[in-house]
């Protein structure tokens, strides 16, 4: 189930806008939580040529954020993404590149983008053999690990797909393309009709996307419409605008109880019952629960009509059976034998009728009544092999020369239903092509127990030995019985021989007591935000002693599900109590249950008073930027990186330690959902201060005078403070503030102390001339543009004669 952009939209409405717009309006409207849980961008979506490295890419005008932003968004919806591409050289518009000879390359491709559905189109396929290309484009999907649904869109369905698509694909076109009008719909239907036997659970005829909303048809046509799909348990896939349909379309895509017929876990599609004339039908097919059918009396005048059905039409045994109208959600009472009901031109009343099962019995089947049969040539003989399109036209069932007198001819694809309703223990039959076709035919056999495959035998020809089957069928209600054509439906006669159910009167006196099912499942994921889709797989469910055969769902949140694995997605935040239910063969339950929180979680963020400070600094910390878009932050927990914590939307704290710290933030919701944001604090030492420095920065010396250099420096920090006395670059001793020097040398010298705290330093130089004659009192100034000055100190990069500090050489150390 899900949506396509192509009936609505075709190539030039497809635009990430849309996209967008679309998947917000499948979760706003309800189509996500009724099961449409997959959106399929069509054809038009791609660039007209591939990339420099050969790979398909998005159109960059259509799409300008790439098909993987677009599929993180549809997926964020809880929505499944699809893709369409192109089996042949080019796709169907022409104008984009196909896949032929890329199919690994394309589906690795679509698998990186997260893809999830692919609808590969034929188009630009002549003389291809459509089998094999599509087998490639199964074995890329397996090749590349992710569970990838393939939707084989033969829309010139020449090829028969439906005798190789239950072996390549999960579903496949079996007409032309559908349009939005009374005559190509009904159309469909009968060339789907022909084809029944096809489907099974997993494997569906395609009849093409729905156009219920679209305008061509009438709302009453549009429910005849849903509801045919419905009864060929088709895939629904919704082709409207769905940003803005009305009401009256909302409610016919949306209407549970007929989705409910389409999805029926048993699967089998739709046949003609009765055909009464004047275009007065009777369809139906059987659903999963004892003596229950879903029931179609289509009207396809042009006039108001009374149509009866009759309960040995749709096979159930004679008596009271009741009626519930789908499309009005209403019950119509108990009914003896049969019910008529006024159609109207156009329309269907759409039923599910629930009466008494004919339930098969120990011994051979061809002897007891079925409750389905679908059959590609003729009817299913009974104890003859095929033969033609005709009925009783077949000859004995003969099987590698071996004649039998009891079986089925059937003419693959083949289906037919029996009701042990859980009272038979085995089904055995010899199975092969039939000698009426000699080395002729391709065909596979397969046994289903309640929608679930419990034969797959492998491809026999009419070369192929007999084969004997035997398979448990303890507790099972419905047995199905299905032959697969493979490859083509040519020669393709195909025979069940002594088909037989053995079964049990009662339990066998030395039958121990029946060990209950154990009911399990998981939860993925168990934390989830609203619309998010979660998986529960009761896969783990066992029963010790027997099956089970029903797995029931109650999400909490008024909504149920059947069946081993299911998807399902919560409208709202809460904690929901999920509960499943196993019953096993003899009607044992057991219940297990699990909680599941649905909540978008909070987002942590914070401020702080100081990024940088020092030690012993007081910091404010406010988390009062954190929100919570669906409840209430409960609470606040603070990791501050030195080993302290605290709690609260507004603290304090102060680091006794230099350092980098990085500050942690947890906020926990109501329903427990955790956020975390961090950020970090730098916490340094202050570098000390020179206060000031004598004498001044030029100091001019007669030999061997003494010249006492004091520097006064601070440290706000309070850190002590040394002092180290470099004089020519050579350290002297001394380690205090001052430091006397003897012009013991003629020439020029450098002085220079350097101030730490232990993590910083900063220093303080002094230029020195020592000459041989005492210099005038106060005459410590060389004149402006003296010779020697000049000379001297260019060097050392004295810009001016005035006062000078050389500070330089500052620099941190951590500890």
């Amino acid at each position: 189930m899900g949506w396509n952009s192509w009936n609505s939209f075709g190539c030039r409405g497809l635009t990430e806008t849309l996209v967008r717009e679309t998947a917000d309006a499948m979760v706003n409207a309800g189509l996500l939580a009724a099961g449409y849980d997959t959106l399929t961008l069509d054809d038009c979506w791609s660039a007209v040529s591939r990339d420099a490295t050969g790979n398909l890419t998005n159109d960059p005008v259509k799409f300008p954020s790439g098909m993987k932003a677009i599929g993180d968004y549809i997926h964020s919806r809880g929505l499944r993404f699809g893709i369409y591409a192109s089996i042949g050289t080019a796709t169907c518009t022409g104008g984009t590149a196909g896949s032929l000879d890329h199919e690994y390359q394309d589906v690795d491709q679509f698998a990186s983008w997260g893809v999830d559905y692919i609808k590969a189109d034929r188009c630009d396929a002549s003389g291809l053999v459509l089998k094999d290309i599509y087998a490639r484009w199964r074995d890329a999907i397996v090749a590349s690990g992710r569970p990838i649904i393939l939707s084989a869109s033969d829309n010139t369905p020449t090829d028969e797909p439906w005798a190789w698509g239950p072996v390549t694909a999960h579903q496949w076109r079996m007409s032309g393309d559908i349009s939005d009008d009374w005559g190509t719909m009904i159309g469909i239907l009968d060339r789907n009709f022909a084809h029944a036997a096809a489907t099974a659970p997993g494997t569906y005829n395609d009849p093409d996307m729905l156009e219920v909303g679209n305008g061509g048809m009438t709302d009453a046509e549009y429910r005849t419409h849903f509801g045919l799909w419905a009864l060929m348990s088709a895939p629904l896939i919704a082709g409207n605008d769905v940003r803005s349909m009305s009401d009256a379309t909302r409610t016919i895509l949306t209407n549970p109880e007929v989705i409910a017929v389409d999805q029926d876990p048993l699967g089998f599609q739709a046949t003609l019952a009765v055909d009464h004339g004047n275009g007065l039908q009777v369809w139906f097919k059987p659903l999963a629960a004892t003596g229950a059918r879903a029931v179609g009396l289509l009207n396809r005048g042009d006039a108001t009509a009374t149509i009866t059905v009759d309960w040995n039409a749709i096979n159930l045994g004679a008596g009271d059976a009741t009626v519930r109208d789908l499309s009005a959600h209403a019950d119509r009472g108990s009914f003896r034998d049969n019910y008529s009901v006024s159609v109207g031109p156009h329309e269907m009343a759409l039923l599910r009728v629930v009466g008494t099962d004919r339930v098969v019995t120990d011994g051979f089947l061809s002897d007891q009544p079925w409750t389905y049969m679908a059959n590609e040539l003729g009817p299913v003989e009974r104890n003859a092999s095929n033969g033609g399109s005709g009925t009783g036209d077949g000859g004995p069932l003969k099987l590698n020369g071996s004649v039998y007198a009891t079986g089925f001819g059937a003419y693959a694809p083949s289906a037919l239903e029996f009701r042990p309703n859980g009272a038979c223990l085995t089904f055995t039959a010899d199975v092969g092509v039939d000698d009426e076709v000699g080395r002729l035919g391709s065909v596979l056999f397969q046994v289903w127990g309640d929608g679930r495959k419990l034969f797959d035998g492998g491809v026999m020809t009419g070369d192929t030995p007999t084969e004997s089957v035997n398979v448990n069928i303890g507790g099972v209600q419905s047995l199905r019985l299905q032959i697969v054509a493979v490859d083509s439906t040519s020669e393709d006669h195909a025979d069940w021989a002594n088909a037989r159910v053995s079964c049990a009167a009662g339990r066998p006196p030395n039958e121990p007591p029946n060990e209950p099912p154990k009911a399990s499942f998981t939860a993925t994921p168990s934390h989830a935000a609203p619309w998010t889709l979660v998986i529960f797989d009761a896969e783990t469910s066992m029963d010790p002693d027997g099956t089970i055969i029903s797995y029931e769902w109650d999400f909490g949140d008024g909504f149920n599900g059947n069946g081993v694995v299911v998807g399902h997605a919560f409208v709202r935040s809460g904690r929901f109590s999920v509960v499943l239910t196993v019953v096993d063969n003899r009607q044992t339950a057991n219940a297990t249950s699990s909680e599941i929180t649905v909540n978008f979680p909070p987002m942590a963020a914070f401020s702080v008073s100081a990024r940088a400070a020092p030690s012993g600094w007081p910091i404010r910390f406010d988390a009062s930027l954190s929100t919570d878009s669906d409840g209430t932050i409960v609470s606040y927990a603070w990791d501050f990186g030195d080993g302290q914590t605290d709690i609260g939307i507004s603290v304090t704290h102060a680091y006794a330690h230099n350092g980098t710290f990085t500050v942690h933030l947890a906020v926990t919701d109501d329903l427990g959902a955790i956020d975390r944001a961090e950020g970090s604090i730098e916490i340094g030492n202050r570098v000390p201060t020179i206060v000031s420095a004598s004498p001044q920065a030029f100091v001019v010396m007669g030999a061997n005078e003494v010249n006492t250099f004091v520097v006064v420096a601070s440290d706000l920090d309070g850190d002590p403070l040394t002092y180290s006395w470099i004089v020519d670059g050579v350290p002297v001793s001394g380690s205090s503030s001052s430091y006397a020097f003897v012009a013991s040398n003629v020439g020029s010298h450098v002085v220079r102390v350097v101030v730490s705290d232990g993590y910083s330093e900063v220093d303080v130089g002094w230029a020195i001339e020592v000459r041989s004659s005492p210099q005038p009192p106060g005459a410590h100034l060389e004149p402006v543009g003296a010779g020697p000055f000049i000379e001297v100190f260019s060097g050392i990069a004295l810009a001016s004669l005035g006062v000078l500090f050389l500070v330089r050489n500052l620099r941190r150390r951590g500890r």
